[in-house]
């Protein structure tokens, strides 16, 4: 089980781009899917969460150990992180890259072996990358890249698996692969805490949900109970509609209403006036 109490996190006096009184756990199987606009904290509270960032206030548990009395190396086999996107500093092939994630399992300067190879093929060919293994990781693209740090995390066999917006640089196709894994490693009992701007992704995947804005947790439950047309609305500014698919209960999804598209029509002088065609120079 994961826990965190009364957490908080700024980075600086004014109170802005960080969160406060966080409070909520998850169990072993579940994922907690958070949702809020830009700037919102999300990511802050991940890195927290990761031990990238110190909290300023609060306590954390997994399971009965509270996560600061860690030491470094069991923390780091603890706790895999997906950051939103990775630039790579240098050339290691797709599989060396995965196979870092083996580290925290290595003792100092000793070198990988065969069930550390096999345990980093195993993941590549989980997110169907397997093609790529011998590639430069500096010469794939950054939706490649994405599920490559996927691969790597999977690799180190956390506790705890924190994505941050997993599946925002990805098509359409390798979201679903992806959606697919985290419910099959939550399943297989590894609890997940995923950040997303696809209310969808909470519905297919989210054991439990919590609404964000400007720091604060707004409501925290299952999806069916958060994932309200006024809670979405209140996040973002825009009117959505929560609506059964095909009329199917239990499998919804999110759409905007076209009343509020119709708003940047109303905009359409403004936006003539930035495009019109600028005055002929003599």
């Amino acid at each position: 089980m994961f826990r965190i109490e009364g957490a908080e996190f700024f980075y600086d006096n004014t109170h802005t781009g960080g969160f406060k009184e966080v409070s909520f756990s998850i169990k072993p199987g579940q994922v907690l899917c958070i949702l809020g606009p830009n700037g919102c904290g999300k990511t802050t509270l991940l890195k927290c969460l990761a031990g990238i960032f110190k909290l300023q206030k609060g306590r954390l548990w997994l399971n009965d150990s509270e996560v600061k009395t860690l030491k470094d190396g069991n923390l780091a086999r603890a706790i895999g992180y997906v950051p939103q996107l990775h630039q790579p500093a240098f050339p290691f092939s797709v599989l060396d890259a995965v196979l870092v994630g083996r580290a925290p399992h290595l003792g100092f300067l000793e070198s990988p072996k065969k069930k550390d190879y096999e345990i980093a093929e195993t993941a590549i060919e989980a997110l169907g990358i397997t093609h790529l293994a011998q590639r430069p990781y500096t010469e794939i693209s950054g939706g490649e890249r994405q599920l490559v740090v996927f691969a790597r995390v999977m690799t180190q066999q956390p506790s705890l698996l924190l994505l941050d917006e997993p599946t925002s640089h990805l098509d359409f196709g390798n979201q679903i692969r992806v959606l697919r894994l985290v419910e099959e490693l939550a399943a297989a009992g590894l609890p997940v805490i995923m950040t997303s701007h696809f209310p969808d992704h909470a519905f297919l995947v989210g054991s439990k949900v919590a609404i964000m804005k400007k720091g604060e947790f707004l409501a925290f439950g299952p999806p069916d109970e958060v994932i309200t047309d006024q809670n979405l609305e209140t996040i973002y500014g825009s009117k959505v509609k929560v609506m059964e698919v095909n009329g199917q209960t239990g499998y919804r999804a999110c759409v905007p209403v076209k009343s509020d598209l119709d708003c940047i029509c109303s905009k359409k002088s403004l936006l003539d006036k930035l495009y019109s065609p600028l005055p002929q120079q003599p």
